[in-house]
This record gives structure tokens, C-alpha cells and sequence, in this order.
């Protein structure tokens, strides 16, 4: 979960230099794909969760709770950064 946050952050980060123009419903999609991306991970993390505790009971539920949290904060930054993303638009699109 905390790979996909940080690739995510990486991805929508602008850089100096590198002014490249998205079409509005590319970047519409885009954004779609990214937060449809993250609830999946969500999902996977929560399912992640679940083994662990099944596997192991040491200090169970406090380990899963934690792990959710850390995973909830992860999800909670990507998803805002992915709504955020504003790539400059292309000639002809609205800004």
C-alpha cells in the first residue's frame, strides 16, 4: 500500500522542465484509473490484514488495527493527491 502512495505521489509530483498537456478526458480518465487503483489496493491491504491475524494471534487486534490505520493514511494521501492532479491542458481544452 505504502509503494502505491509513494509511486503515486512520485507520479503526480510536477517537475521542473517537463510541461507535457493532457487532453481533459484523458486526464479525467487517468484520474479514475488511479483512485479505482488505490480502492483495490485498500481492498488487497485489508484482505493482507485479515491472514496476518488469522495466521498469527500475537497481540491481535492491536497489530491489524494498526496496519489498517497506516494503510487508511496511505490510501486517504494517494486518493486526495490523485483528485488533485492537474496536468497542464492541451490548446482547445478548458484549463
Amino acid at each position: 500500500m505504502m509503494t502505491v502512495a509513494l509511486t503515486l505521489a512520485n507520479a503526480v509530483t510536477p517537475r521542473p522542465g517537463i510541461e507535457r498537456c493532457i487532453e481533459d478526458e484523458s486526464r479525467e480518465k487517468i484520474q479514475k484509473l488511479m483512485v479505482d487503483g488505490l480502492d483495490e489496493a485498500l481492498k488487497n491491504h485489508t484482505r493482507k490484514m485479515y491472514e496476518i491475524w488469522v495466521q498469527d494471534e500475537t497481540d491481535q487486534p492491536k497489530r491489524a488495527v494498526e496496519g489498517m490505520r497506516s494503510g487508511i493514511r496511505a490510501y486517504v494521501r494517494a486518493r486526495r493527491a490523485a483528485l488533485h492532479w492537474m496536468p497542464p491542458a492541451c490548446k482547445g481544452d478548458t484549463p
